[in-house]
């Protein structure tokens, strides 16, 4: 498991699968995004070794950025739809 939360491109690679195979929508990137937030904090907490805490830290900050893109994707596509003007 540690293996699989400690590599953000393969954890990106699965999410872009689910997006492209499985018609996946932002919202649901979003909450996949932040379930594997939860295990990295569930993983923190049980007793992973320095180095994994490491990278876990890493994959965590890769999360956050990419949690913010999806967000300003949805709001863009929002806009889209409903013709709204900021």
């Amino acid at each position: 498991m540690d293996f699989s939360l400690c590599y953000p491109s393969l954890l990106f690679k699965f999410i872009d699968y689910l997006e492209e195979e499985c018609k996946l929508g932002h919202g649901g990137r979003l909450g996949y995004k932040d379930a594997i937030s939860e295990l990295i904090d569930f993983r923190k907490v049980n007793g992973a070794s320095d180095g994994v805490l490491r990278k876990l830290s890493a994959t965590e900050l890769y999360i956050k950025r990419a949690r913010k893109t999806v967000a300003k994707m949805m709001r863009l596509q929002w806009t889209q739809d409903l013709d709204v003007k900021h």
